[in-house]
């Protein structure tokens, strides 16, 4: 049995017999993550046990309800480092943690939000090959309250085997340099020892990058984007759970203050030169989008302020107390505070949740929605806000309120 013990973890991670090598394996492709001295942890539960054989491996986390088991060490060693990742960015509060890939052009960074196999870590590859600087390809630690990234110190990981349309330099590259080949996966070092970035490393970030990968045939551009966008795709590749107000307001500033784009391409080459083209340098000052709080109801409103009043002996829907909104554009993020939990809503929903900051009936606002929209059938409005309506009440953003008194 041997033990692993890394610093900022709150555990050894323990192998298991005849697997003792893969300490080694982990150490070989987590780059400058400092080890500790057991001596204080050894008495701790183990964090993680790789046990079981070389072609079965068994991984067991301390939280973990059953096993994963694994075909090779190296397909282990992937599993094992997401969850350290999670153990790590878990012990600090002011830590987010992106499913993103993240490469370093003119001495910021360039970061793409992704999910399974949307092209990223095939791209990211590509970048090192080429001799960019790669501080992640699969997770990105967010330091949220500098607005930096911290490196993980982990190699770029290739899923095998490679696309056909991979670039010769990253195919080349892969040949005389790859890591832990075991026809499923392979890690990547860096170009050269100057292009390496340790655990901890931090950069500043300059761009938001979406992939958009297409079929052949598409020309490799760089398109701005939407802030609620950008936004929703930070927040939806965060791993964390219980995101709330806080991480919200600093996901609103970052989103604020850097580029936001999405890359069309189909080509990986076409779209490594694209993006060298285009972040070849950095403006002087930073981005300043129009990001801003929702206005919040008025309490001393009157009202005879409402061109339409609630119907009387109809149920009124009202905001739930214990939610609040960040409006971004055309949009919003409402945040329930009992949950943590973030939802997000399009221009109709915006319109439905400016609305009801006067509690109303569902039968007035219906006559508003046709009164903005003439054109639209009245069933289908109904059948919208219906849905719309449900969809605020089962999640909890909005209450149901007695119905005004009928006048005798």
């Amino acid at each position: 049995m041997r033990l692993l013990c890394l610093k900022g973890l709150p555990g050894p991670i323990e192998f298991a017999s005849p697997l003792e090598f893969v300490a080694d394996d982990v150490k070989r492709v987590l780059v400058g993550w400092p080890e500790v001295a057991c001596d204080e942890l050894s008495s701790r539960e183990p964090l993680m046990t790789v046990s079981g054989s070389p072609d079965a491996v068994r991984l067991n986390h301390r939280y973990m309800d059953t096993p994963r088991i694994e075909p090779s060490p190296t397909s282990a060693i992937c599993s094992l480092i997401v969850e350290l990742m999670a153990d790590f960015v878990e012990s600090d509060d002011s830590l987010g943690n992106l499913h993103a890939g993240a490469v370093e052009f003119a001495g910021r960074l360039v970061v793409f939000p992704a999910t399974n196999r949307a092209g990223k870590s095939t791209l990211v590859g590509a970048l090192a090959s080429k001799g960019h600087r790669v501080f992640a390809d699969d997770l990105l630690p967010i330091d949220l309250v500098r607005l930096e990234a911290i490196a993980s110190g982990c190699l770029p990981r290739l899923r095998l085997p490679l696309p056909e349309s991979a670039p010769h330099t990253l195919k080349n590259h892969l040949a005389a340099n790859a890591l832990l080949n075991d026809g499923y996966y392979t890690y990547l070092p860096a170009a050269n020892a100057q292009l390496a970035v340790a655990h901890g490393d931090r950069s500043k970030l300059g761009a938001l990058v979406l992939l958009d990968r297409r079929e052949e045939g598409v020309m490799a551009s760089i398109e701005a984007i939407e802030p609620d966008e950008a936004l929703l795709r930070v927040l939806l590749q965060d791993t964390k759970s219980g995101l709330g107000t806080w991480t919200l307001d600093r996901y609103l500033a970052l989103v604020g203050t850097i580029g936001i784009y999405r890359l069309v391409y189909s080509r990986v080459d076409d779209a490594v030169t694209c993006l060298q083209a285009k972040f070849a340098s950095w403006p002087e000052e930073d981005f300043a989008l129009p990001i801003e709080r929702a206005a919040e109801p008025d309490e001393d409103a009157d009202d005879d302020d409402f061109a339409f009043a609630p119907k009387p002996g109809q149920a009124l829907i009202a905001r739930a107390p214990h939610v609040v909104a960040r409006v971004v554009g055309q949009a919003a993020f409402l945040v329930d505070l009992d949950s943590n939990d973030i939802h997000h809503l399009n221009q109709v929903g915006l319109a439905l949740w400016n609305l009801i900051a006067k509690p109303l009936d569902v039968e007035t606002i219906v006559d508003i929605f046709q009164e903005a929209f003439p054109n639209t059938p009245e069933a289908q409005l109904r059948a919208d806000l219906a849905a719309a309506v449900d969809r605020f009440l089962e999640s909890g953003l909005a209450v149901l309120e007695p119905p005004l008194a009928v006048s005798a």
